[in-house]
């Protein structure tokens, strides 16, 4: 079926002005999400940090895709103890590929003290094969608390699936 050349100009008109309402929609929500985002920041200066994690949530909801906003809910869900709402924002940062060295660390001692083993030692591993080329401060340090981690998350992975504790073959670690 062909069409006329008015019906094709109707048609560009139409997803002309979808796009441009997109568009608007997008661009309205990014400024609602950063208007909770602020609020919360004056929120938790005020010394309100309880209602700050409230908004920094509503934040992360709306526009889940800003780094800035979710360290800032790991950062205040941290403070408030808050472990379950700090893992959810690390893991979704480590997603993004946005966690620095310090991060994926407090993201490894989470998942093991919330006795995720499998996870953590995943995670360890993968630092453990980045560390050599990335800058850090406490480089020695974080490194020695890794291979701790690793040692521990293998012995308690052998003792829930065999109830003796066997560590993991040189090839899995």
């Amino acid at each position: 079926m062909t069409k006329t050349k008015a019906d094709r100009r109707r048609a560009q008109r139409k997803t002309k002005l979808k796009e441009r309402r997109q568009r608007i929609v997008h661009s309205s929500q990014i400024e609602k999400a950063e208007y909770f985002f602020w609020e919360a920041m004056q929120t938790e200066e005020q010394g309100n940090p309880e209602k700050a994690l409230q908004r920094l949530e509503k934040a992360v909801q709306i526009y889940p895709k800003n780094e800035e906003y979710l360290f800032e809910l790991g950062r205040v869900g941290h403070e408030l103890g808050r472990g379950d709402v700090e893992l959810k924002a690390l893991l979704r940062l480590h997603e993004m590929e946005a966690l620095d060295l310090e991060g994926t660390f407090s993201l490894c001692a989470l998942l093991t003290s919330r006795r995720r083993y499998r996870e953590a030692l995943d995670h360890i591993k993968e630092c453990l094969r980045l560390i050599p080329h990335r800058r850090a401060r406490n480089k020695k340090t974080i490194l020695k608390s890794l291979e701790h981690q690793r040692l521990y998350c293998e012995t308690m992975l052998g003792k829930e699936e065999g109830g003796t504790v066997k560590p993991l073959p040189a090839s899995e670690r």
